[in-house]
């Protein structure tokens, strides 16, 4: 259960930030459409979670959307919702495309706030793009950093209405992440105590690992040394 919450809680976590700094440097640019793909990534956002889960449910079925598309193209799918490391890495994804939206916002408003002198300065001194990037944008939104970081860990460690719709846990204990495992005690198998047992536990976990970020931020959050 443990095993199965760390695995979940780090690959969402950089899955997440990752794709949404990403996304962010992106649509920063002064291209047409932009604002088109800024709404279509942030539209899952304000979408009902378990309707967001249902629908997602449908396509990742064994006979579904995803696979018929993959038949496509002549590739053949795995039962996704069905299969260990599959099912744990699907439910990520629904998460993922899920919130990513608005750690992307979170981004997108940090770098509009970069300073242009600085990647002018920069550019003159010769910087690459990935010179600049890791030198000057980084560093600048670095807030954002902790900010979405702390967010998305907290967040991460109490996901349960996607794997109560898609996976109920399974296949075995693969996805039986410590939310879903404190339902099962508490209100399936009425183990009140033990449930509430859990619930502090998780409490201390979330806890724990917050004030852990705060505490590192002065070894990389520009201003914080």
């Amino acid at each position: 259960m443990l095993t199965a919450t760390g695995l979940f809680s780090v690959g969402l976590v950089v899955f997440n930030l990752s794709l949404a700094l990403l996304l962010a440097v992106l649509l920063n640019q002064r291209l047409r459409g932009t604002t088109v793909f800024r709404t279509l990534f942030f539209s899952p956002v304000v979408v009902s979670l378990v309707a967001w889960t249902i629908v997602w449910g449908f396509l990742l079925q064994n006979n579904g959307g995803i696979n018929a598309i993959l038949q496509v193209v002549g590739i053949e799918g795995p039962n996704w919702l069905r299969t260990g490391s599959w099912a744990m890495v699907s439910v990520i994804v629904v998460q993922v495309f899920k919130n990513v939206g608005l750690n992307m916002v979170l981004f997108l408003a940090a770098l509009q706030g970069v300073p242009k002198e600085l990647f002018e300065a920069a550019r003159l001194d010769g910087a690459s793009a990935w010179t600049r990037f890791r030198r000057i944008t980084l560093p600048m939104i670095s807030p954002t950093v902790l900010l979405t970081s702390i967010i998305t860990v907290a967040g991460s460690l109490q996901v349960f209405a996607q794997i109560a719709v898609l996976t109920q846990g399974g296949p075995g204990a693969s996805t039986t992440v410590l939310v879903y495992y404190l339902y099962q005690q508490a209100f399936q198998f009425h183990h009140f105590g033990y449930g509430a047992t859990l619930s502090v536990l998780l409490f201390v976990i979330v806890l724990a690992l917050t004030l852990l970020q705060w505490r590192m931020r002065r070894r990389w959050v520009f201003h914080e040394a």
